[in-house]
């Protein structure tokens, strides 16, 4: 396989694996996407951006450093059209509670509450999960756990494979 083949199919790999922490069982609407990229520039978050407000779609972006042999999810973000503007979040970061399969996407450092993914759209929800940190390392394990295995994602969501190029 070469190094493009690889990258490629980390992303996919770890697409499917966030689509199923943040969604369980339940099948991705079309107003939803979760996406790999690189990390963003501000010249590709505005393009993002743009994109999401035409789609009137939100997006969860994972971010990648595919300049390395083994590519590795840098961060999330995420981008939602509302009431006519864009809401940017960056630097999110997966956290799981304790006995649940369904994670939840916590802001920076400083963010207020936290979001969820329904089918259809990012929800902010005021409150924080409850055993924070240990909550982001439980979702850290569960991540690498379902990269490693895979998950079959067929008939909640479709996969496409790009390269930019």
């Amino acid at each position: 396989m070469n190094t493009a083949d690889t990258a490629l199919d980390t992303a996919r790999r770890h697409v499917e694996a966030v689509s199923k922490m943040l969604l369980g069982n339940k099948k991705m609407g079309a107003r939803l996407s979760i996406v790999a990229a690189d990390p963003l520039t501000p010249t590709t978050l505005t393009n993002i951006a743009v994109t999401a407000k035409h789609a009137n779609a939100d997006i969860v972006v994972l971010e990648f450093d595919f300049t390395v042999p083994e590519p590795q999810m840098r961060g999330i973000a995420l981008i939602a059209p509302r009431d006519g503007a864009v809401y940017v979040h960056s630097g999110c970061r997966l956290a799981l509670a304790p006995g649940s399969r369904i994670a939840r996407l916590l802001p920076r450092e400083g963010g207020r509450g936290h979001f969820q993914i329904m089918t259809d759209e990012i929800i902010q929800r005021d409150s924080k999960p409850v055993n924070l940190m240990n909550g982001i390392e439980r979702a850290a394990s569960r991540l690498r756990q379902l990269v490693a295995d895979g998950v079959d994602m067929s008939g909640q969501m479709s996969v496409h494979l790009a390269e930019a190029a």
